[in-house]
């Protein structure tokens, strides 16, 4: 698909500032406070609804398994038509969006007061659309908000600021469940979604309808993409298919998935390795997660004004060397420096939307986002099970083996693919890098 795209050029301070006034526009503080919001309910809710399951509802640990694999496979389901619907109903998005978010909040109210198996699968299912389709939004809409070459700032504000407010949501939410039971905690997670919705209510709407607009002019402009000569039949289905991805983003999708496949070892299974070994895994962890945050928020500035692929690559050379430390680590100090190497180089997915969003046309940044949600979540349901089979076959260093020779495919298969994009750009096409 060829694009008129401008060259992304190097800012100087001056373009920096102007730019940033984008920052300070309604819109963009509304969405920013919209997310927070909207992921400290999740979290809330989470950190109690195992309990809530396992405990009152005396649902076993394999079944609350499986409802978590039906919730992910229902959120990647709805990835790419949600980013379908931000892009072709911009005008209207806002009651959308609004309806949309108290239906997702109430499911907390779904599982605490479920009186069977079916209504507990119901909840899960309506969760995982939901989740999926609301968290979405936030940041297609800022792409088309906030100045493009300022993106960066934008997302890592967003992000930063939603991590730093929700990182107490999970633990506040047992013990709230612990002290009170399921009753008050599942009001307080729906309580905090509605202060989302309240300030998605004070959206400017002419500035949405003028963006539609913007947008679709946009895309008119662009240049229809050509497709293979198929028969009449599977040319529809072949267009209809792949309408619902961006296909601009969709190798750094590729990528951000695939090496998302490392971080399900950290959240599935890394815990219980380190009881088993004996390890501190709590340490590392917490001040990783601390690094982490403050990084990402960094290196979401810095792609303003660097290119995005140094952090991309930096990230990937990091996630690389994590395994197979360790596949190694036969002490405590060797595993938490494994742990903290594999935090502070978790920073891939920021920079590789961000190249995304900028290879993309404003019109497209609903897809954009659903393209790269959706491959996060599909490598992610692969993985649960690869892992859990590899490590029941084969073991924990093994697995941390394999990893880390994935993690070098993808470092230097990222490495080919930007040095192609520029050996393309350099020809005449006319890529944002």
């Amino acid at each position: 698909m060829t694009k008129e795209v401008t060259k992304r050029k190097r800012l100087d301070w001056s373009e920096l500032r102007t730019a940033a006034k984008s920052l300070g526009s309604r819109n963009v503080i509304l969405i920013i406070i919209f997310y927070a919001c909207m992921n400290y309910s999740s979290y809330f809710k989470n950190g109690f609804r195992g309990i809530l399951l396992m405990g009152n509802h005396e649902i076993s640990a394999t079944m609350y398994g499986t409802m978590i694999s039906v919730f992910l496979i229902c959120g990647l389901i709805m990835r790419t038509p949600s980013g379908m619907i931000v892009d072709k109903f911009r005008k209207n998005i806002k009651s959308i969006f609004i309806i949309a978010s108290i239906i997702k909040g109430s499911i907390a109210l779904l599982y605490c007061y479920a009186q069977s198996e079916p209504m507990l699968w119901f909840s899960f299912i309506v969760d995982g659309f939901l989740w999926s389709f609301v968290g979405v939004l936030p940041f297609a809409l800022l792409a088309t908000f906030v100045d493009r070459r300022i993106v960066g700032t934008a997302f890592s504000l967003c992000e930063g600021i939603s991590f730093i407010v929700g990182s107490s949501a999970r633990a506040l939410g047992a013990r709230v469940f612990t002290l009170m039971g399921a009753f008050i905690p599942s009001y307080i997670s729906f309580g905090i979604q509605l202060l989302g919705v309240l300030a998605i209510c004070f959206f400017d709407n002419a500035k949405l309808q003028s963006q539609a607009e913007e947008d679709r002019e946009e895309k008119a402009k662009a240049e229809i993409t050509k497709f293979p000569t198929l028969g009449n039949e599977n040319k529809r289905l072949f267009r209809k298919f792949f309408a619902l991805f961006s296909l601009t983003a969709l190798p750094f999708a590729v990528f951000n998935g695939a090496q998302y496949i490392v971080y399900q070892i950290d959240s599935g299974f890394l815990p219980f390795y380190a009881e088993k070994m004996m390890f501190d895994y709590l340490t590392p962890a917490t001040l990783g997660g601390i690094i982490m945050g403050i990084i990402g928020i960094v290196i979401g500035i810095f792609c303003d004004v660097i290119n995005p692929a140094y952090f991309v690559t930096f990230a990937f050379a990091g996630q690389m060397a994590a395994p197979f430390i360790l596949s190694r680590a036969d002490t405590s100090p060797v595993f938490g420096a494994a742990v903290m190497v594999y935090y502070v180089s978790n920073i891939y997915y920021m920079p590789l939307s961000i190249l995304a969003v900028r290879n993309s046309l404003n019109a497209d940044q609903g897809k954009v986002q659903g393209t790269m949600l959706f491959f996060m979540d599909f490598f992610s349901i692969i993985a649960s099970v690869l892992l859990g089979f590899s490590i029941d076959r084969k073991g924990f260093p093994f697995t941390f083996t394999w990893l880390g020779y994935l993690g070098l495919v993808l470092f230097v298969g990222f490495i080919l693919f930007m040095l192609n994009l520029r050996r393309k750009s350099r020809q005449g096409n006319q890529l944002i890098t």
